[in-house]
């Protein structure tokens, strides 16, 4: 074999076309002189335009929508962010005004408390009182005193903090709002749970993401259908810039795949997207039944803080 490749390689092809014109005594084999063909030709321009069209492709159909669907999906958590960013500031502004609020009581009660120290320091030396209840009363003084330390201490912590939830510098002052003392907000009563399910964004992020799941059921079932395609090609071969009518060529076509077995694969696959769509469903009825407790939670709140409240007011 190796003998043979060596003399094809190195004999000339006159060599083999004398010797069977020799052979047969006839002149049906006549020599050719050898030929050198270069295999890139030299300035040789091939330009083509390829372009595909999907006609039928159910994988591509949903998800388009899986798609469209996480992007709803992902604004529902951005809501759901910024929803919980607005109870995180409105949650510190309370925490400051409630700090305002009691270091102004507990101002109010020093000065009460000093001037009743007088006067208990008056009566005890008059001998009208004892002794003991000039201790009581120094007692509730130093009380009270570090209450207002502490509610001093809890105002510019709430301060620093809001500043740092506004992007703020911790030091910038806040002026507070004192007229929401004395406003009783009572919307939260009309609220029932169809518009709590209607409103929260993480439902509308769990029926995104079980509308995505069904479409995936949706691609796993449909695995029978074929996928139907079409293709045109466009293009020039030929010397470079040197275009002619015999030069470009154009083609086209229609494929069809079809995968009619697949080992129980896609069966498998469909199951399993089914399952996923099962716990979706799960989690949407549990997020609603904690929804709906947290709501009754919260009115049953507001009743007794405004009873509390009513109480206090009645007290004075």
């Amino acid at each position: 074999m190796l003998l043979f490749l060596f003399i094809f390689l190195f004999f000339p092809s006159k060599f083999y076309l004398r010797n069977l014109s020799q052979l047969t005594g006839s002149k049906k084999f006549p020599e050719v002189s050898n030929q050198a063909i270069t295999l890139a030709p030299d300035n040789y321009l091939d330009t083509r335009l390829f372009s595909t069209l999907q006609l039928v492709n159910a994988e591509l159909h949903y998800n388009y929508k899986i798609k469209k669907e996480a992007i709803t999906q992902q604004q529902a958590e951005v809501n759901v962010y910024k929803r919980g960013l607005v109870k995180t500031i409105k949650t510190a502004y309370y925490n400051l005004l409630l700090s305002i609020k009691q270091k102004t009581v507990y101002t109010n009660a020093d000065i009460l408390l000093k001037e009743n120290l007088r006067l208990t320091k008056s009566l005890v030396a008059n001998g009208k009182s004892l002794k003991g209840n000039l201790l009581r009363v120094q007692s509730d003084i130093n009380t009270n005193q570090a209450r207002l330390t502490e509610a001093e201490n809890n105002g510019i912590v709430a301060r620093a903090y809001l500043n740092f939830l506004l992007n703020r510098s911790s030091g910038q002052e806040i002026v507070a709002d004192t007229s929401l003392y004395n406003q009783a907000d009572t919307l939260a009563h009309a609220v029932t749970i169809d518009d709590v399910l209607n409103r929260r964004e993480e439902l509308r992020s769990l029926k995104s993401g079980i509308k995505q799941a069904e479409y995936a059921v949706k691609i796993r079932e449909a695995f029978y259908i074929p996928t139907l395609s079409t293709y045109i090609n466009a293009g020039y071969q030929g010397k470079a810039f040197h275009f002619s009518s015999t030069e470009r060529y154009v083609n086209g076509g229609i494929s069809l795949k079809w995968n009619l077995f697949n080992g129980h694969q896609n069966t498998s696959r469909a199951k399993q997207a089914k399952l996923d769509l099962q716990i979706l469903s799960s989690q949407l009825t549990d997020t609603e039944k904690q929804f709906e407790v947290q709501l009754i939670s919260a009115q049953r709140a507001i009743n007794t803080a405004e009873e509390q409240l009513k109480s206090a007011w009645a007290n004075q």
